[in-house]
């Protein structure tokens, strides 16, 4: 069995990992819809959240906070509802501020309980963070004052390199004069994080949540886990 043996650097993924504990934002986001009865199918709503994304990225700038990031997002999902004519009832407008906030709260709420994980890694370990994001992710980091735990942040949109691209967990090693075997990376996504993580010699912790699709063979992930809680367990034997 692998163990988490000489570790010296902890990459973390974000989106999907430090803010909402494993569940993908496509789940998240179709969690909320369904909770305020949004009237439309799976299928539907992740047409309209693969539609969106591209959008967004041109919308949001360096200095724009995650609830601006979210509020862009499920206004572009709308947008795209309606257009569609999937929705077509104008009261349905008022519920992209209502699933912003009720998103957003939740990813307070969970931070909250990441910043703890990170402070104590923090003690023992550098810390760096990917993310494949949209230019702003230290903005959002100083949003949730968790980016004084972290000596490297790399944003895809910044690097101009997303993941699944090997290259931009490259540019974070260098950044942190790490050697990738003594790298664990932590992250939700196993095509993006997992698989190119490894490829890179770096061990592999994957958070297991909630996401469209799962991998069914998951050998480059040296550890699995359900909660980012479990790493000082990990990290510890």
């Amino acid at each position: 069995m692998t163990k988490l043996n000489n570790i010296t650097t902890i990459i973390f993924d974000f989106g999907g990992t430090i803010d909402t504990d494993g569940i993908h934002w496509s789940e998240m986001f179709w969690e909320i819809y369904h909770k305020f009865n949004i009237p439309i199918t799976k299928q539907q709503y992740e047409e309209a959240y693969r539609n969106g994304e591209p959008k967004v990225e041109k919308e949001i700038s360096k200095n724009d906070t995650f609830n601006k990031t979210l509020n862009t997002q499920i206004y572009y999902q709308f947008n795209y509802l309606f257009q569609n004519n999937i929705l077509n009832d104008n009261q349905y407008y008022k519920y992209i501020e209502l699933i912003t906030t009720d998103c957003y709260n939740y990813v307070k709420y969970n931070i909250a309980k990441s910043t703890n994980i990170l402070k104590l890694l923090a003690n023992k370990y550098s810390l760096g963070l990917v993310s494949n994001f949209y230019g702003n992710i230290a903005t959002v980091l100083k949003e949730f004052d968790i980016d004084r735990y972290f000596s490297s942040v790399v944003d895809s949109s910044e690097v101009k390199i997303t993941k699944p691209n090997p290259e931009i967990f490259r540019i974070a090693i260098n950044q942190l004069n790490a050697n990738p075997e003594n790298c664990v990376v932590i992250g939700d996504s196993y095509s993006r994080d997992i698989q190119p993580a490894k490829l890179l010699g770096c061990k592999t912790i994957w958070l297991d949540g909630k996401s469209w699709s799962r991998p069914t063979d998951i050998t480059d992930a040296d550890f699995t886990i359900n909660s980012l809680i479990e790493i000082n367990e990990l990290l510890n034997n």
